[in-house]
């Protein structure tokens, strides 16, 4: 097994923590699994938050060898969970204010508000539901679009900059340290609907991009 080999390895065995579950230090771990040594999570701003010590790993994506080349479409999209702490609503508010402009609007993923969401803004944005091969969404985007309450180092975020895609996003958990405004991405305060039109339009009037947006 993984663990069985983690033990032989001598490395140390992590495990990411997740708010939303029982599991934690303190709780009884099955005899199948061996508990970890430590525990992980994607973001400084998250270990700190925490009731223990975790170690803080970056998510990651490999990077091709040859810079892709993006024909870059006037799309914004939002990629993700749609959930309050995603923002999908504040996705579709800004759709709905810039709509006539030339901007095309997708969303791609599900969750609890998609239903009420597709309902009141299927006019100015198109609902693809979970897509799950998302290596076809970035040829469909010009900018990706992650106007998060609450994030930890989403991965949507770096495959999209692999892929060429300036990322538009909340400066809240590492996506800051992900982000560097005007060269591979804006960033706006999270909630901020004016802000968030303002880094659309700083998308509109730049140049073509480099290969990476990283």
């Amino acid at each position: 097994s993984m663990n069985s080999l983690v033990r032989l390895s001598g490395w140390p065995n992590l495990a990411p923590y997740q708010p939303s579950t029982t599991c934690g230090p303190d709780t009884p771990t099955p005899r199948m699994c061996r508990p970890p040594d430590r525990w992980s999570r994607v973001s400084a701003a998250i270990a700190q938050g925490l009731p223990f010590g975790a170690t803080v790993i970056g998510n990651f994506v490999p990077v091709p060898a040859t810079p892709p080349v993006v024909a870059r479409p006037n799309v914004v999209g939002f990629v993700g969970r749609f959930s309050v702490e995603k923002g999908p609503d504040l996705f579709c508010a800004l759709a709905e204010r810039l709509a006539g402009q030339g901007i095309a609007f997708e969303a791609f993923g599900d969750g609890a508000l998609r239903p009420e969401l597709e309902a009141r803004y299927g006019s100015v944005v198109r609902f693809h539901g979970l897509v799950t091969d998302p290596s076809g969404i970035w040829p469909r985007l010009g900018l990706l679009l992650m106007p998060s309450r609450a994030e930890g180092l989403p991965l949507a975020a770096i495959e999209a900059m692999a892929a060429g895609i300036p990322v538009a996003a909340s400066a809240v958990g590492a996506l800051p340290e992900l982000i560097s405004n005007g060269r591979n991405g804006w960033l706006f305060p999270a909630g901020d609907l004016d802000a968030m039109a303002g880094a659309v339009a700083a998308w509109l009037a730049s140049p073509a991009l480099w290969p990476y947006c990283v």
